[in-house]
């Protein structure tokens, strides 16, 4: 995932707002910190962006780390 053509550090993605009783959609869910791979880390409107831009990857990272 690139914001700015900067990658983002996955590892790092913290994502908040997750209601188990919205499963499978947790259209509440929303990123709340990431780093670019160099450590630096996203601006509130880069992680606006982040989101937006990949949601499906975003909903796909919430998955693996709910099982």
């Amino acid at each position: 995932m690139l914001v700015n053509n900067k990658a983002v550090d996955v590892y790092t993605i913290e994502i908040e707002g997750v209601i188990m009783s919205d499963f499978p959609d947790f259209c509440d869910s929303f990123v709340s910190y990431a780093c670019f791979i160099d450590g630096k880390e996203l601006s509130n409107s880069e992680l606006d962006y982040l989101q937006d831009t990949y949601p499906h990857e975003i909903h796909k990272l919430l998955f693996e780390r709910l099982y």
